[in-house]
C-alpha cells in the first residue's frame, strides 16, 4: 500500500469531512498537551478550538481553506522546516496514513508526543495499531487511554473491537 495524495484529501475536505465523532478524543489529548503544541497533520484543525497555545500544518490545501484556528500552514509532514519549535508535538490520527518513522526524524529528542492511533484499516490507512505495536515506534510511552466506538468515541466504556488509542510520550533518542 502507498499513501493517499493530496488530492485524496482535498476530496475529502471539500466534501465537508466531519470530525464530530472525535470531539472527545480531542477534549482529552488537549489535557495531555503542555506549552506551545504544534499540530502535524491537523486536518481542518479542530484541536485549536481546545488549546490556548496553538499552531497547526496540513499538506491538504483544502483542510487548510476550511481551518477553523488562525495559526495553521499548509506544509508536508516530511519536511523539517514545518516543524517549529513546541512544548507538545500532537500527531491525531497521523501516523496510520504516513510513515512515522519518516515524520518522527523531524521531532526533537526529548520532546514531548501526543499522538492517536486505530486499530482498525478505513480507506486511506496503511496500518492498524494495538497496544502492543505502538510500543515499536521510537516514542517512550508515558500515559495509554482506550477509546471504544459506542455511536462516538469514548474511553471508560466497555471494550469494543474496533478502538482508538491516545498516547503521550516522550521522543527517544537514535531514530
Amino acid at each position: 500500500m502507498k499513501e493517499a495524495g493530496v488530492r485524496y484529501y482535498n476530496k475529502l475536505y471539500a466534501a465537508g469531512y466531519n470530525t464530530d465523532r472525535y470531539r472527545y478524543i480531542y477534549k482529552t489529548a488537549a489535557k495531555l498537551c503542555e506549552g506551545r503544541v504544534l499540530d502535524c497533520g491537523c486536518g481542518t484543525a479542530r484541536m485549536g478550538r481546545y488549546l490556548r497555545y496553538y499552531a497547526g500544518f496540513d499538506f491538504s490545501r483544502e483542510a487548510i481553506r476550511r481551518a477553523e484556528a488562525p495559526h495553521v500552514y499548509q506544509c508536508n509532514l516530511y519536511d523539517k522546516r514545518c516543524y517549529i519549535a513546541a512544548g507538545t508535538y500532537l500527531f491525531l490520527e497521523v501516523f496510520e496514513h504516513i510513515n512515522p518513522l519518516r515524520a518522527l526524524k523531524n521531532v526533537s529528542a526529548g520532546a514531548t508526543i501526543v499522538f492517536s492511533v486505530p486499530s482498525f484499516l478505513c480507506p486511506g490507512h496503511l496500518r492498524a495499531y494495538s497496544e502492543q505495536s505502538i510500543r515499536e515506534l521510537p516514542i517512550d510511552i508515558q500515559k495509554v487511554i482506550r477509546f471504544n466506538w459506542h455511536n462516538k468515541w469514548l474511553d471508560n466504556k466497555p471494550n469494543t473491537e474496533d478502538y482508538i488509542l491516545l498516547c503521550k510520550g516522550v521522543k527517544k533518542n537514535g531514530r
